[in-house]
């Protein structure tokens, strides 16, 4: 089997691209440095500067026209009408109940949004956590058990930390429970 060799000028090429990203993420990260300062000028820690790069990474997925329509659409009981929730086809409708509500919580903690600290989309984001813990529903396909809503709620508790409001402690404690008790093995499910 012969090994092709990349051309000197496509190997540049590559390297230049990597060296640009390399200083664009270095200034980033200089610009996280110098806002991430309390009052006092007392660095945050390095959890507080990673949960503060995960908001910003998200916040552009916040949109006012979508939270509004998932708030409207939303159920007295927290669910969405148009979510499958007994479905258990390995693309597994349910998920999109989840993926729903971290875009609530963005919008609830982004001071550009018409609906920063609002009062009643705290309530529908609480009232669809309740509801998604109520159901305790599994999916047949260990993805979305064990990485898809993990990484999902994971991304809700790091935006409610910022909230006019916060998740209260019991409702957290819940959804890190049942990662330990279901994200761990593959072999479990």
């Amino acid at each position: 089997m012969e090994i092709k060799r990349m051309p000197l000028a496509v190997l540049s090429l590559a390297m230049v691209m990597a060296a640009s990203a390399s200083c664009y993420v270095s200034e980033q990260v200089s610009e996280v440095d110098k806002t991430l300062q309390d009052g006092k000028g007392t660095k945050q820690s390095d959890y507080e500067i990673i949960m503060e790069n995960v908001r910003q990474m998200l916040m552009p997925t916040a949109e006012d026209s979508v939270v509004k329509t998932y708030n409207d659409e939303m159920t007295a009981e927290g669910s969405w009408a148009d979510i499958n929730y007994e479905d258990n086809t390995p693309g597994w409708d349910p998920q999109r109940h989840y993926h729903r509500i971290v875009p609530m919580a963005l919008c609830y903690i982004n001071p550009e949004s018409e609906y920063c600290g609002n009062e009643k989309l705290y309530d529908r984001i609480m009232l669809s956590i309740q509801y998604w813990q109520s159901l305790n529903l599994t999916s047949p396909n260990w993805y979305h058990n064990q990485i898809n809503e993990p990484m999902f709620f994971g991304q809700l508790l790091i935006v409610m930390k910022k909230g006019k409001k916060q998740l209260p402690d019991d409702m957290e404690a819940t959804i890190i429970e049942k990662w330990k008790n279901n994200g761990s093995d593959p072999e479990t499910m």
